[in-house]
This record gives C-alpha cells, sequence and structure tokens, in this order.
C-alpha cells in the first residue's frame, strides 16, 4: 500500500510540474507577444516621424503621407486629417472610402470646430475619442452627423487624436476600421508621434500628440 501512496503521490507531482510549466510557456508566450507589440509600435512611431521629417515645408504631401503611413501601420481602412486654426478648418485630407464618403456626405460648413462631431470634438476638448463599435455608441456621441455614414461605408470601430501644437489642438487624426476591433492601449499610444504644423518655409516645434 505504501509503494501505492508513493506512486499516487509522484503522479500528482509530476501533473503539478506539467501544469506549472505549461503555465510558465503560456506566460513566456505572452510576454514575446507584448515585447514584439512594443517594437512594432516603436518602429511604427520612428516611421510616422520619419514621414513627417521628409515632408517638411509640403504641407499637402505631408497628410497625405501621415495619413497613408498611419492607415498601413495601424490597420485602418480609413483615416482623416482635419487641421484647424483659429476656430476654422484649414487643410485636410482623407484617405480610404469611409473617410471621403463622410466628407461628401457632411460638408464642413456643417460643422464646426468644437461641436457636436468627431473632428470639432476632438479639437474643441482636445482629448483622443475612441468609440470601440458604432453600433453600441456612447450617447455623448449619437448625435455625431458623420457616425451614421461611417457605419453606412463599412465602418465599425473609430478613434480620433488631437494634433497638438505646444500643447493646444491644431487638428485631429481619426482613424477607421471596418471591423470591431476596438484600439488596443499601444495603439492608442503610438499616435503620441510629434506632429508638425504643416506649412511654411521650415518645420515648427510641436508638442507630442497626447
Amino acid at each position: 500500500m505504501t509503494g501505492l501512496s508513493q506512486d499516487a503521490d509522484l503522479a500528482c507531482r509530476i501533473a503539478m510540474l506539467e501544469q506549472k510549466l505549461q503555465a510558465s510557456a503560456a506566460e513566456a508566450d505572452r510576454l514575446q507577444r507584448e515585447l514584439a507589440q512594443s517594437r512594432d509600435c516603436q518602429t511604427a512611431s520612428a516611421d510616422i516621424l520619419a514621414t513627417i521629417a521628409g515632408t517638411s515645408g509640403d504641407a499637402d504631401r505631408a497628410l497625405e503621407q501621415i495619413a497613408e503611413t498611419t492607415a498601413r501601420l495601424i490597420g485602418a481602412s480609413s483615416v482623416s486629417i482635419q487641421l484647424a486654426e483659429n476656430g476654422e478648418w484649414g487643410k485636410a485630407y482623407r484617405y480610404g472610402a469611409s473617410a471621403r464618403l463622410i466628407r461628401a456626405a457632411v460638408p464642413l460648413t456643417a460643422i464646426k470646430v468644437g461641436g457636436k462631431n468627431m473632428p470639432g470634438a476632438v479639437v474643441g476638448r482636445n482629448r483622443q475619442i475612441h468609440v470601440p463599435d458604432l453600433d453600441n455608441l456612447d450617447p455623448d456621441l449619437a448625435e455625431f452627423p458623420g457616425l451614421p455614414h461611417a457605419r453606412a461605408a463599412g465602418t465599425r470601430t473609430m478613434c480620433g487624436t488631437p494634433l497638438r501644437n505646444r500643447g493646444k489642438a491644431i487638428g485631429s487624426l481619426i482613424v477607421h476600421r471596418d471591423r470591431l476591433e476596438p484600439f488596443s492601449d499601444d495603439e492608442l499610444v503610438l499616435w503620441t508621434a510629434k506632429l508638425c504644423r504643416p506649412g511654411g518655409d521650415r518645420a515648427r516645434e510641436c508638442a507630442p500628440v497626447q
């Protein structure tokens, strides 16, 4: 009987060790994924900064490159950049069908900087607005005129981030996903890259997008 008891104890210890090994392997895999994601974000930030640096002084080209680079790096189906100055909308660039449909359906004259619309609220509130699921909107966002058009074009998840110059919001960067996939914390942090105000003969000092 003692031999049987010892065998049972040994089997139990082996099973526990196997469970610990499996847990360790799962944790190692998780850490590897996090490391890879962090490296991707670092590379993405560097790419965006390089894009901005390479287009200084060419406002239209800078907006185009930033929008297309952002879409490629984070898997966005559409990207919209809208600059603002002195309470009025200025230069803009739209990449992808959803962003273009919103622009066609909702002209800039129909939205106000600081009003109840995605770019206006991002600039007016000077903060990031994440819409994880356009089919389940927060009541505060329900009146935003562009969101129904975005959904009709296939967008399911959106996020708008202020573009800042010395802490002041000078525009919005809005990204769309055509699938239900809320942006992760790492992806949201990705937009802490610096964006220089396009235009003029030289690059101007910019504050980080936060």
